[in-house]
């Protein structure tokens, strides 16, 4: 059972990422308007000579994906017993993605007005995060919920706050029509309208403060979890997702918003997001055979 369990949270947290990955084409391609109605796109399966309606169409399938593993994972998660944690993650996943779906369709029928984009994207972000926590929490169901230290707790607060909304003010930024608003890295070249160019400082800024935030809560964790292998992989996950997703912002923003690094740059940030939280509800958890935190592991 522990294992159906961990494949569907596994499939339940890739498929979701793709499917951030591919809402981000969406919105990168301006394909978001490609299909007038919902849920089919002009009354059809799926125009195939239509590009943008085939990108927004196939979309909407795989949320269809989405929805059924949030189905059998929290199916799964409720042999374990209502009051065990992944049922209760679970719950909240399914609950997430119906809202999500259904804000879906208010978004096409409203053609795309910028508050419900707004929604669509912050639910989006935190249905990604649910799922992450509920995937960890499935590798490791036996595990006891733990108090951080005050130091870590801070640290590991502020990583999952600054990383969000980083996450959030770039998605703004396509939505804006600002992704060619800044044609240099870091500082942009003058020229475009000044309220286009704050979006891109505020982003910016947002990243360095999520990058410092990272850095503090690795630092404070690595005296009590640095020898471990699952510390070492994780921590290196997360500097390597935010490292390419700057990267790939920064070639973005020289090459003019090219289509392809800006599609690659959201999934980067889609996947440092994916890392911190994964990282974080990790701090929560003890594993039978491993130190309390209040016992540093290096010294």
């Amino acid at each position: 059972m522990k294992n159906k369990l961990v494949a569907n949270a596994t499939a339940l947290m890739i498929s979701t990422y793709l499917l951030i990955v591919l809402g981000s084409t969406v919105r990168v391609t301006d394909s978001g308007t490609g299909c007038p109605g919902w849920p089919l796109c002009y009354g059809q399966l799926g125009p195939v000579d239509r590009p943008h309606a085939l990108i927004e169409q196939s979309h909407r399938y795989l949320a269809t994906v989405v929805t059924i593993f949030a189905f059998t994972t929290l199916w799964q998660a409720a042999k374990l017993g209502k009051k065990h944690l992944i049922f209760k993650l679970s719950a909240i996943s399914l609950a997430v993605v119906l809202f999500q779906v259904v804000l879906g369709a208010v978004t096409v029928f409203t053609k795309n007005a910028p508050w419900t984009v707004a929604a669509h994207l912050l639910t989006a972000m935190a249905f990604l995060g649910i799922v992450s926590a509920t995937w960890i929490v499935s590798i490791h169901k036996e595990a006891t919920l733990i108090h951080l230290p005050s130091t870590v707790k801070v640290w590991a607060h502020l990583s999952l706050f600054f990383t969000f909304i980083m996450m959030f003010s770039g998605s703004l930024i396509v939505n804006g029509g600002a992704e060619k608003a800044c044609y240099w890295w870091p500082i942009c070249e003058s020229g475009p309208p000044f309220h286009l160019l704050i979006l891109h400082y505020i982003h910016r800024s947002i990243g360095v403060l999520a990058g410092a935030s990272l850095i503090g809560m690795a630092v404070s964790t690595w005296r009590r979890y640095g020898n471990s292998d699952w510390w070492n992989k994780y921590a290196f996950g997360v500097f390597a997702a935010i490292t390419l997703a700057a990267t790939a912002g920064a070639l973005s923003a020289i090459t003019k918003a090219e289509e392809a690094l800006a599609d690659t740059h959201l999934a980067l940030a889609a996947l440092t997001w994916l890392m911190v939280v994964v990282f974080y509800t990790r701090l929560h958890l003890l594993v039978a055979g491993e130190t309390e935190p209040d016992k540093p592991l290096v010294t």
